[in-house]
């Protein structure tokens, strides 16, 4: 469920104005559920997933997201938004998904899929490492998508 990777996403008259369809590929094909992965601008014609080997600071290129973005958060199908009733097949050839690119906005950084994870529980990719996880949190504060993370539960007591 798309609530669970991000907090907000509309400026304060609702217009949803940060995510756009992309087109995301992957070396080989898997199947995922196409929310809450992590993707940088391959310096060439998409966006693949972030990993660690993935370095922001060697991208030469702006990305073809309207606002050329380096990085974003899979947050939909390319139905759209929040889109995810069925699994999608990323591969060499790929596919066009719904990517926030730009705020104003919020993703939970404890719910981001660092592994890519397929359906089948298998790693797409080896993890991104603490520092490339850092750049990748610095990156999408840059372009205006605040990290956040979920509240613990509060058990409201009342005085009597």
């Amino acid at each position: 469920m798309v609530s669970d990777y991000v907090g907000g996403f509309t400026d304060v008259h609702g217009v949803q104005f940060s995510c756009a369809r992309l087109t995301v590929e992957n070396a080989t094909d898997a199947v995922f559920d196409p929310i809450g992965l992590p993707v940088i601008w391959n310096d060439s014609d998409a966006f693949i997933f972030y990993t660690n080997t993935t370095l922001i600071s060697a991208l030469t290129t702006d990305s073809n997201a309207p606002d050329g973005a380096a990085v974003g958060i899979v947050v939909g199908s390319r139905a759209g938004f929040g889109e995810s009733v069925d699994d999608v097949t990323v591969g060499s050839g790929g596919i066009e998904l719904t990517v926030m690119f730009r705020g104003p906005a919020s993703v939970k950084t404890d719910q981001i899929d660092w592994a890519v994870t397929d359906v089948d529980g298998a790693s797409s990719v080896t993890a991104a490492l603490t520092a490339q996880k850092a750049a990748f949190l610095l990156q999408l504060e840059k372009q205006g998508i605040a990290g956040i993370v979920d509240a613990t539960v509060v058990t409201p007591t009342f005085v009597s």
